[in-house]
């Protein structure tokens, strides 16, 4: 069947993804957008921008998980997905005429229409940026798989993502001006989050809220390595992964008697962020003043002062502004840091040179944190958004995105019958949880979808 659209100002682009879903067919003179049509009705389902003219060409990445669109003097690639913009590069040509991935989709090729033609290395995406939240981010955590991530933000949501896709899984609404707190459990079963004096936690299979036991800090749920980072109080917390030291400002407090390990000299006022290694031999602190020191956790000795290159700011030093979260790698080899400089900056712990600069927010990074495995990094700011770094090989990434989607449309049908048989979320959690002849990957694809069936109006 041939259907015809009429594009208000004409068709200058047209890019068809590879398995036809999606349509980027024409753009506005006047705000510079991409349309992006549904590929069987036609009907606008979005549109991409980015770009300060009118764009001139578009192509889907041959995966189909990447729009690039072009004008003059510039690309701009977008998440073919969710249309986020995700990079934008700036071509040395004034008049692009098309523009074409390679096979493995780590480059771009722009040919213009003054006859040059330009190669462009795209290479592997920067980010995966997970938006949804209304204000500024305020805490995030890891799920100890890796596959999940919970966020709380101003806008008194806690929020849960995939952590493969960024695809936003579940929303959870409080009573109170923002969380101090937010973590998944050990099991991954409850996302928990210190709202106000109070605790909430919700079930990450139905997203029903469970009532939480008798208070206690940290909470017997709260999983090692939890954060507690209020707004520019200094009176930052945290507690060592394997949850056996809790560190308040420059105090480091052994879990098991509530004595002082050791109390670091520096100012408790100044320090904004802590941190504790994995094998618990140091502490890593920022402050005010944008610095960041290496602790011997033992006895409360400086190691070291990690150095960088300034920022233009009101500061020097790494982040040349506060510093709001720090953390190690789980291999103790790298650290991690976020401030009020919009940056995510990647230390060497060997050299305590900063390695890597990250910076696609556009305010200032309150919380950052390390996946359990060590490849990527997470991290939250005051421009709303979460952004994941993946140190995987693209096509590596592009195949786990792949086999998670795949599995959920495979364990759909088994999970809207179990909903029908026993017409109770909690009850096919249960059942799906102990059900022995579902692999892992199985059995968290079916948690996915129950979460959103039972998110959907029935």
């Amino acid at each position: 069947t041939i259907q015809d659209k009429p594009l208000p100002n004409g068709l200058n682009v047209v890019a068809i993804h590879p398995d036809g879903s999606r349509i980027a067919s024409g753009t506005d003179p006047y705000t510079h957008v991409t349309r992006i049509l549904d590929g069987s009705t036609l009907a606008e389902i979005g549109q991409v921008g980015g770009h300060p003219d009118r764009p001139w060409c578009a192509a889907f990445s041959p995966d189909g998980r990447y729009l690039a669109t072009c004008s003059p003097g510039r690309i701009v690639v977008h998440d073919a997905s969710t249309l986020a913009k995700l990079k934008s590069l700036l071509l040395p040509g004034p008049s692009p005429d098309s523009v074409h991935w390679s096979p493995d989709g780590s480059q771009l090729l722009v040919t213009d229409r003054t006859g040059e033609t330009h190669l462009v290395r795209w290479g592997t995406p920067p980010f995966l940026e997970l938006a949804g939240h209304e204000s500024f981010v305020y805490v995030a955590a890891w799920s100890p798989d890796g596959t999940m991530v919970a966020s709380g933000a101003w806008d008194r949501t806690i929020r849960l993502w995939d952590a493969l896709t960024g695809e936003p899984l579940a929303e959870f609404p409080f009573d109170a001006p923002y969380p101090s707190y937010v973590g998944i459990s050990s099991d991954g079963t409850r996302v928990m989050a210190a709202i106000d004096k109070g605790l909430g936690a919700w079930d990450t299979a139905t997203g029903v809220r469970i009532p939480v036991p008798e208070p206690a800090f940290p909470h017997p749920w709260m999983r090692g390595g939890s954060k507690f980072v209020p707004m520019s109080t200094g009176q930052s917390s945290a507690t060592s992964p394997d949850g056996s030291l809790m560190l308040r400002q420059n105090r480091v407090i052994d879990m098991a008697t509530g004595a002082d390990r050791s109390v670091l000299p520096e100012n408790p006022g100044a320090i904004l962020a802590v941190a504790a290694s994995h094998d618990n031999r140091f502490v890593a602190t920022g402050s005010r003043q944008g610095t960041i020191r290496i602790w011997e956790s033992a006895t409360g000795e400086s190691v070291d002062t990690l150095t960088g290159p300034a920022e233009t700011g009101k500061r020097a030093g790494p982040h040349a502004a506060e510093i709001f979260s720090v953390e190690f790698s789980p291999d103790g080899m790298r650290l991690i840091s976020g401030g009020d400089g919009a940056r995510v900056v990647l230390w060497d712990l060997d050299s305590n040179h900063e390695v890597a600069a990250l910076q696609p927010h556009e305010s200032y990074v309150h919380v950052v944190a390390f996946s359990p495995d060590g490849t990527r990094i997470l991290s939250g700011s005051g421009d709303a958004t979460l952004r994941i770094w993946d140190s995987r090989p693209s096509i590596e990434r592009s195949r786990e995105i792949r086999k998670a989607r795949a599995l959920r449309a495979e364990m759909r049908p088994r999970v809207e019958r179990l909903l029908d048989e026993l017409d109770d979320p909690a009850r096919v959690a249960e059942f799906l949880r102990a059900d022995a002849s579902l692999d892992p990957d199985r059995r968290r694809a079916a948690l996915r979808v129950l979460l959103a069936l039972s998110a959907a109006p029935r």
